[in-house]
């Protein structure tokens, strides 16, 4: 069986609306020597829309940490998700869920920018936060 040739898109640099399709507890290798680490990945996928083609979705990793001060904390905090202390959270709440972030290009490699990611308040004039 061959392959088909598909034509794809990416996000351009900028604010975009989308909704999460994926969060899950996972690993990832940053280090050789260190082997795998684990992370939690978030996949978008973007509202961003061209006529004839397929929008790529984006992920983005945080550590699984949920201390206050984390990035995964100040996400959940955004989204507003509340998680008491000595509970645990499930990243698959986050799926349908729909948010507003901001997009950068990286070595040519679509980023989302982490501190960027909210909850979409369905307004189509929501502005995102400016750090």
């Amino acid at each position: 069986m061959g392959l088909k040739m598909r034509r794809q898109v990416a996000i351009p640099a900028g604010q975009h609306f989308g909704k999460i399709v994926n969060a899950e507890e996972t690993s990832k290798t940053f280090d050789q020597k260190k082997g795998p680490e684990p992370v939690i990945e978030i996949t978008i996928r973007p509202a961003y829309r061209v006529k004839g083609a397929e929008t790529l979705d984006c992920s983005v990793i945080f550590t699984p940490v949920l201390n206050g001060i984390s990035a995964l904390s100040h996400l959940l905090e955004r989204l507003e998700i509340d998680v008491p202390e000595g509970e645990y959270f499930d990243p698959k709440a986050l799926v349908g869920m729909e948010v507003a972030f901001e997009s950068g290009i990286f070595n040519d490699f679509v980023r989302i920018e982490k501190r960027s990611i909210q909850k979409r308040d369905g307004g189509k004039n929501q502005k995102l936060p400016v750090e």
